[in-house]
């Protein structure tokens, strides 16, 4: 009977793959084993992480370890031979790779591979898992001998997932506190044509996203200008996501991607920070002021999805620069403005300066930085109360009128948001709040304490009011946004609805609106009427607005 392997992932989340264990799999497919894939995330029950690989009794566990993972699988090292004590335990993956020594010093492995491995684990597997040596490291095919990972089996797993691709790999930067900056990571891309054909493959899999892992995957301009070309014109279902670099967008790739359909790109660009030593400190030849006309021009693209990363906690950034950072950023208003703290992660530059750099940062994953020589743990601990507000407030897309009004009004968005925070802090508003009516009467609260002009007042507190109509499905306002006007708005309206209704639907500007649908619709009537101006709801004159439950918004105009 042949032997069976285990590919274990345990993934950050449900809907993402682990693409190592696909390319393993593929790699050593005419080797004779039996395999499986078998995918969990952290979020599942630890014992029933443990069940999963009992119930498959495998011969051989081949478990990729991670920032994300590493916990749970160091419970795994310590316990899995405890029940399967024949187990052959192969272990990979970053953390693995670049701190082997207390991996094979510290936990029962058999044996560890070192950096991309597809050509170590085919020959681990063709001497039967019997080599002498328990750590594994070899030169690696070149990329374009790699076999493309995934297999027609897998689209039941696949399916409606996040699945990984790279066209390339190696990076032709070498950022500091990322591991692509090695040496090792030579730039590799695969052949044009056996991407289109990986791609149609991939495809037919249909994942909800296919996130290239490629980075700077614009670098190579005439590669990814034919990569583009070909998706625009195959137009599939799903999403592609890629992370980009500002300065590689010439005029004919901006003239190209406005051919896009809306949702079929969404693209990633790393900023980091605006501070120019900050940006020569950890290796990124780049200039802010060029990098923000590029980004300018680039986010003018509205049919495409943006992400802007910052990270707090770099060299030569102290309280001052992070803040300018901060705001330089999300001023360009990104779709996703994605904020974080340094990890300090074996094998990078930034890990060898560590004392240099004075950084203290956590012993345990994702070794997030506590303090550098510039900036201290309080501000630090201050940015991560903005960074709720971002991932609150920007991200989450439910807030999109109030906003509008803050950066109109706001000079400094940090500060605004650092005042947020406090009413935040206040309320022991947890990291991914749902309560949205608590939400809304905390920044109606937090309005009142901005010391505001009263028509900047009414306008923060007319937004919220209309973002409130827009999200939710309720009839009424929060408490601390309840609005005389917009009651009396809803009894007008309704009654001009009902002495003029056909039937049982209201025929609007050609549209005929069902009396049942308009039951369930909000109404929003603004304080002063210059705010529809002010949000950029220009037709005028506006008497209101009504929601209907799936988001359509009318405007209900005043008769002459």
């Amino acid at each position: 009977m042949n032997k069976k392997i285990l590919f274990f992932a345990i993934n950050s989340r449900y809907t993402h793959s682990c693409l190592a264990l696909f390319y393993f799999r593929t790699t050593i497919a005419d080797c004779g084993y039996d395999y499986k894939i078998v995918e969990n995330s952290i979020n599942d029950q630890y014992l029933d992480i443990c069940n999963n690989i009992f119930v498959e009794k495998p011969d051989i566990l081949v478990l990729p370890i991670y920032i994300w993972n590493r916990d749970i699988v160091e419970y795994l090292l310590s316990d899995i031979k405890k029940v399967l004590p024949n187990l052959i335990v192969v272990v990979g993956g970053p953390e693995a790779s670049y701190n082997a020594e207390y991996y094979l010093n510290n936990y029962n492995i058999d044996f560890l591979i070192k950096g991309a491995g597809e050509k170590a684990f085919y020959e681990l597997a063709q001497e039967g898992f019997k080599s002498p040596q328990r750590l594994i490291s070899k030169p690696n095919y070149s990329f374009n001998e790699v076999a493309f990972p995934y297999q027609n089996q897998d689209k039941e797993q696949l399916k409606h997932k996040y699945v990984y691709y790279e066209s390339s790999r190696g990076c032709p930067f070498k950022c500091s506190y990322c591991l692509s900056s090695r040496e090792e990571q030579r730039l590799e891309y695969k052949d044009i044509d056996t991407v289109k054909d990986e791609l149609q493959r991939l495809i037919a899999f249909e994942p909800t996203i296919i996130k290239f892992i490629d980075r700077s995957f614009n670098v190579n301009q005439s590669f990814a200008k034919a990569v583009w070309t070909y998706l625009i014109d195959l137009n599939p279902a799903c999403t592609f996501h890629f992370e980009i670099h500002p300065s590689f967008i010439d005029q004919e790739m901006l003239e190209l991607l406005t051919k896009a359909r809306k949702q079929l790109f969404q693209f990633e660009i790393g900023v980091q920070s605006t501070n120019p030593l900050t940006l020569q400190a950890i290796n990124r030849d780049t200039n802010w002021d060029s990098d923000r006309l590029a980004l300018q021009n680039i986010l003018k693209l509205d049919n495409i999805h943006f992400h802007l990363d910052q990270i707090a906690g770099l060299p030569y950034e102290d309280y001052k620069s992070l803040h300018n950072s901060f705001n330089s950023i999300i001023g360009l208003k990104p779709d996703h403005y994605q904020t974080g703290i340094l990890k300090v992660l074996f094998g990078t530059e930034m890990y060898d300066k560590q004392k240099e750099y004075d950084l203290v940062y956590s012993s345990k994953p994702p070794y997030q930085v506590y303090s550098t020589k510039w900036l201290k743990y309080e501000e630090l601990t201050e940015y991560i109360g903005v960074d709720q507000i971002v991932d609150t407030l920007y991200n989450s897309g439910h807030f999109t009128y109030f906003l509008t009004v803050l950066f109109k009004q706001s000079t400094d968005i940090y500060q605004s948001f650092l005042l947020i925070n406090m009413f935040f802090q206040k309320h022991k508003v947890k990291k991914n709040e749902k309560n949205y009516q608590k939400l809304f009467n905390i920044l109606a609260e937090a309005v009142q304490a901005m010391g505001l002009k009263e028509i900047e007042r009414l306008y923060y507190l007319d937004a919220l009011r209309l973002d409130w109509a827009i999200i939710s499905q309720a009839h009424f306002f929060p408490e601390k946004l309840n609005s005389d006007i917009c009651e009396s708005f809803r009894q007008e309206t309704w009654a001009i609805i009902k002495e003029n209704r056909e039937h049982d639907y209201y025929l609007h500007e050609g549209n005929k609106l069902s009396l049942s649908e308009l039951r369930r619709s909000r109404f929003f009537k603004a304080v002063d009427e210059s705010f529809y101006d002010y949000i950029g709801i220009n037709s005028s004159p506006i008497e209101g607005l009504i929601i209907i439950d799936d988001n359509k918004t009318f405007k209900w105009v005043k008769k002459v």
